[in-house]
């Protein structure tokens, strides 16, 4: 005689969710486990315990600007004043009493505005002169094209490497070619395991601010300290001897990357 079907069924408390079947499993042949979740069961004691797992748990994001680029530490920590005129007649913001909320929506829209502007300048500056060093050494940012997060070691004002080199990492392609700045990098390993150092034309680069520091090995050897607050390396007043030496070895390895194919 074979079996019959036997069914489970499982409730759960489902804080402000409707009432409904969540999912049925079948545990073995012709058994099934029914699980059923419903927020009317959650005034239940016995659901108690469910209650707490459904707890909400806080997330922590990173402001970014309408280029996409992380805000600079001074936004982060202390939001600009809301321009004259935020929250009166003349704005059409109501006063008084229930104005509260006019007043954060309208603030909220200028610090958007403003995040906005900060991005369009910078990016106008860049596009006015290409040629210009945007960024200083100890300076942190992300790769625009591989997304790794890195420290900055030394700059060039232009693509010093051999012909051959720009031409495998296909250096003309670039919006601005070799007539740029060039950086040499130290990449974040938990984004690029290996302690490389690499070169990286302006282009390419998005300045970061983060709170902690990038992890390198031979971050300690070129950095006094990390500063938070700004979001940036203190450099020691050695590091430029540490950025030739990395440039000198860049240039005898033709650097160590260009495996990969396009790494710049």
């Amino acid at each position: 005689m074979p079996d019959l079907v036997r069914t489970q069924v499982r409730i759960f408390c489902g804080v402000g969710e409707p009432t409904h079947i969540a999912s049925v499993e079948e545990a073995s042949t012709c058994r099934y486990v029914v699980h059923f979740r419903s927020a009317l069961h959650c005034t239940h004691p016995a659901f108690e315990g469910e209650i707490k797992k459904d707890a909400t748990v806080p997330v922590k994001c990173e402001p970014l600007d309408s280029d996409g680029s992380p805000l600079p530490a001074s936004l982060k920590t202390a939001p600009p004043a809301p321009p004259l005129g935020i929250g009166t007649a003349a704005n059409g913001v109501a006063q008084g009493e229930g104005a509260g909320l006019g007043d954060a929506v309208a603030t909220a829209r200028a610090l958007e505005e403003a995040a906005a502007t900060g991005a369009r300048e910078r990016l106008a500056a860049f596009r006015l002169s290409p040629r210009e060093i945007a960024f200083s050494v100890g300076q942190c940012f992300l790769h625009r094209r591989y997304i790794y997060r890195g420290a900055i070691l030394g700059v060039d004002a232009k693509c010093e490497q051999s012909e051959a080199w720009m031409a495998s990492m296909h250096v003309g392609k670039l919006q601005f070619g070799r007539d740029q700045p060039f950086y040499h990098v130290l990449p974040d390993v938990r984004d690029r395991p290996g302690g490389l150092v690499a070169y990286v034309a302006q282009e390419l680069l998005l300045l970061d601010t983060p709170a902690e520091p990038t992890q390198h090995p031979l971050a300690s050897s070129v950095f006094e300290a990390f500063d938070a607050a700004r979001g940036r390396f203190i450099p020691k007043s050695g590091a430029g001897q540490v950025a030739a030496i990395a440039r000198a070895s860049m240039a005898e390895a033709d650097t160590g990357v260009q495996a990969e194919g396009g790494e710049l």
